[in-house]
């Protein structure tokens, strides 16, 4: 082999081993495959994860894939008004899409920058409370 052919096999190799296809690439679709390519950033692996989620119906807990895009997504800052589930870590602010078990962003007014691990709720309202930041957020502002 050539070192032009060790080359392109290389770039090749290295663009299946990231969409985990198996096809013959050719140089002229090596530019498209790349571009296809989602990128992790900082190291962070895309895939799916595993975890345990609670069927409120009928009280079961059962085992759900979610699709997991960077940031990793952190179980104590997940959060729910009741309807939606959201990630809420500081600027990054995430809703899940239910039917595609995939996050998306979430952008916010007034109060953008926050944690979900001190959010709770009442029932009613949605509360924010870290130290002296203290926010209150009637429940039917939330939904979507």
């Amino acid at each position: 082999m050539s070192a032009l052919t060790d080359t392109f096999t290389s770039i090749a190799d290295a663009i299946r081993s990231k969409t985990g296809k198996s096809d013959t690439i050719t140089p002229s679709q090596m530019p498209s495959e790349i571009e296809g390519i989602q990128s992790g950033g900082g190291g962070v692996t895309l895939g799916s994860a595993k975890c345990n989620a609670m069927t409120l119906s009928n009280s079961t807990w059962e085992t759900t894939e979610f699709y997991v895009s960077p940031p990793p997504i952190h179980g104590f800052s997940i959060w729910t008004d009741g309807t939606n589930i959201y990630y809420s870590s500081d600027s990054i602010q995430r809703v899940l899409n239910k039917s595609t078990s995939t996050w998306s962003t979430k952008s916010w007014s007034g109060l953008t920058n926050f944690d979900g691990r001190y959010i709770w709720t009442d029932g009613d309202n949605i509360y924010y409370f870290i130290y002296s930041d203290q926010y209150v957020l009637p429940r039917k502002r939330m939904r979507m």
